[in-house]
């Protein structure tokens, strides 16, 4: 008897990767089942094949809601099609990628012979992985390192309204 293919799916991968191309949020799968009837002639070998039906009831491949990833934007790649639902067909496969860039960071400048600050990543947004966050870094050099005067409060200033 001849190999009769009367099962078969529809699989859809999302994954989610940095720049060069390493994984950066867990990959989104899900398959979904088909099955048909075969009927052969015996006489002349013919195969018959049925529609295919899905096996239970859901014949949708989900979206997936882009991760956020602390420190990361989403900005390439499959961006929207990846959160919209598909309809499934048999045998058709379905592979999406959504690329990830890694956020700068606010880097203060302080006069020669002061110790640095460490340099602060941007935010993320909490709610829009393809957007920055609007939060900004708030200064403590006036408070911790230096008394507050009016050069080092131009410092604090120029620090904490500096955009992305």
């Amino acid at each position: 008897m001849r190999n009769l293919v009367t099962e078969t799916t529809a699989t859809r991968i999302i994954t989610y990767v940095d720049q060069n191309g390493k994984e950066v949020a867990a990959t989104h799968t899900e398959t979904i089942k088909f099955k048909r009837s075969a009927k052969v002639n015996l006489v002349t070998g013919k195969i018959i094949y049925g529609d295919w039906a899905v096996v239970g009831d859901d014949t949708i491949l989900d979206g997936n809601k882009l991760p956020k990833v602390d420190g990361y934007i989403a900005r390439d790649g499959n961006i929207e099609s990846s959160q919209k639902d598909i309809e499934a067909k048999p045998g058709v496969n379905i592979t999406e990628r959504v690329v990830y860039d890694k956020f700068g960071s606010w880097i203060p400048k302080l006069p020669e012979g002061q110790t640095q600050v460490p340099p602060t990543p941007y935010p993320n947004n909490p709610t829009d992985p393809t957007k920055p966050g609007t939060d900004k870094p708030k200064s403590t050099l006036c408070t911790r390192i230096y008394p507050c005067r009016s050069k080092w409060k131009s410092i604090e200033t120029s620090l904490s309204e500096r955009s992305i």
